[in-house]
């Protein structure tokens, strides 16, 4: 009786390895794309800048470009952001995040 038990439970927690190194496994692949979609929209966020701030735009189309003073704003804000890669701690996506936010919403409009 003692054994039949014994096995059983040993059956159940084989089962509850094989789900649990499984949903571990999906977990991975999840923030593998959660950090590929993040690092795309910064990139493309951090183009926009970019391409405003130089004055490019669809060929016939007009840039507005930011004034002294927001570029000024942007700058700083850019040099306020302390961030380690090399760590690559969650705090420093949020700062990073936070900053490219900041810096998009001190461009112009657009027409």
């Amino acid at each position: 009786m003692e054994n039949n038990k014994r096995e059983t439970l040993n059956k159940e927690k084989v089962k509850l390895v094989q789900k649990t190194v499984k949903e571990l496994s999906l977990l991975g692949s999840e923030l593998k794309q959660l950090i590929n979609i993040f690092s795309i929209r910064l990139d493309a966020d951090l183009a926009e800048i970019r391409t405003i701030i130089e004055g490019r735009g669809i060929t016939g189309q007009k840039i507005v470009l930011p004034s002294s003073k927001k570029l000024s704003k942007i700058l700083k804000t850019m040099k306020k952001i302390r961030i380690k890669p090399q760590k690559a701690r969650g705090k420093d996506f949020i700062k990073l995040q936070k900053a490219v936010r900041k810096m998009v919403g001190l461009l112009p409009r657009q027409p």
